[in-house]
């Protein structure tokens, strides 16, 4: 049965970041929180379902095995009406470049400053991310592997000094957007905002204008989803010219940088299948699934432009045996 002391916080908090188009972050300190969680899930996932069609999860620890793995397999029997992709902390790099709307945590050994940076700003707008923390109020006296990597001779477990986890207790203490959930003790701290949830819609999107003079089809730029993503593509329009030249496009995490980009090799694609000579598009990145995205919309606007291609691998993509990317 749900918590009752925190569903009234929870439904403002969803409340919120719906109405917003912002992230909310659920904290749960101790060890039996499986029922809560698996809850609190399926109330987000009801919500969210009328406005997302395609709802991503990311589950996260420092292994899968041992208390680790049962920890993961005990909540993936409760959600199995979820498709839950999970990684390790020392993955994180592989999930740069892609999106989830749920993220959960399991902190219980490990808090590198490094790694949770990277992963919590794969969160997209609406989404929520769960910390699952053995225990809050003893928070700072957690070691976790971060602590052992920190460690070099003659120093030991004890010497190493916990400012990272000083500061990160108090920023959860201190944000909006933010509940604190003890499984034993309760409420911690919770949403001082009014916000009814079935009264909570998306904010609308602003009208997009499309540039005069356009190379790419309309097509092309009608999948765009922000004005943003029209102004790189119109600028890297310029990339048909004679003259060489190197564009760096720069913005913050979400904004569809990825897409855009796929966008525009479908664009430029399509005209370059004009021209009688061969061409090869190179893509790279550390990973495959940071460019997952990429590759994504690519297909999208070749599908967009009735362009057949062949897929030769994950990697690789022929357009009518003229456009090698």
């Amino acid at each position: 049965m749900l918590y009752m002391d925190i569903l009234d916080d929870y439904n403002k908090l969803l409340c919120k970041i719906i109405r917003s188009n912002h992230r909310g972050i659920v904290v749960l300190s101790g060890k039996e929180y499986f029922d809560i969680l698996s809850n609190l899930l399926k109330i987000y996932y009801e919500k969210i379902k009328n406005f997302k069609n395609n709802i991503k999860i990311l589950y996260v620890s420092e292994d899968f095995n041992g208390d680790c793995l049962y920890r993961f397999q005990k909540l993936k029997e409760k959600i199995d009406f979820l498709d839950i992709e999970k990684i390790k902390y020392r993955d994180s790099k592989k999930i740069l470049g892609k999106t989830y709307d749920i993220l959960i945590l399991d902190m219980y050994r490990s808090l590198t400053p490094d790694y949770i940076g990277r992963i919590v700003e794969t969160l997209s707008g609406m989404g929520i991310a769960f910390f699952l923390i053995k225990d809050f109020e003893n928070f700072e006296e957690n070691y976790t592997t971060f602590h052992e990597h920190l460690l070099t001779p003659p120093y030991k477990l004890e010497d190493v000094k916990k400012y990272f986890e000083h500061r990160f207790k108090n920023k959860l203490l201190q944000y909006d957007n933010i509940i604190i959930y003890d499984i034993e003790k309760g409420l911690i701290k919770g949403i001082s905002d009014k916000c009814i949830l079935e009264e909570a819609y998306p904010p609308e999107r602003k009208k997009i204008l499309l540039p005069d003079n356009r190379k790419f089809s309309d097509r092309i730029y009608k999948l765009c989803l922000t004005q943003d993503q029209v102004n790189v593509l119109s600028i890297l329009e310029n990339l048909l010219g004679d003259e060489k030249s190197i564009y760096l496009i720069i913005a913050d995490r979400g904004r569809g940088k990825s897409a855009s980009l796929g966008l525009v090799i479908a664009g430029i694609s399509e005209i370059l299948l004009n021209s009688k000579k061969i061409y090869d598009i190179g893509i790279t990145s550390p990973e495959y699934n940071n460019v997952e995205t990429l590759f994504e919309f690519l297909k999208l606007g070749l599908n967009k432009n009735n362009i057949k291609y062949k897929e030769i691998d994950k990697k690789k993509i022929v357009v009518n045996n003229k456009i090698y990317i």
